[in-house]
């Protein structure tokens, strides 16, 4: 669950989360950052046989 997620949450549960909460929040959504960005990358590997960007023209 995003950060932004738990920051718009705060309002209607009217509890704020503790420390380790938004720590766990955050590592979370940099490890979804991360997966996502590299499954990008082996999309863009799969579909153009190698990286796109350094790929010669």
């Amino acid at each position: 669950m995003p950060l932004l997620a738990v920051l718009i949450a705060i309002p209607y549960a009217g509890i704020w989360p503790n420390t380790a909460q938004l720590l766990g929040v955050g590592i979370a959504a940099f490890g979804l950052i991360l997966s996502l960005d590299g499954f990008a990358a082996l999309v863009r590997r799969l579909r153009y046989g190698r990286d796109h960007w350094t790929a010669p023209s």
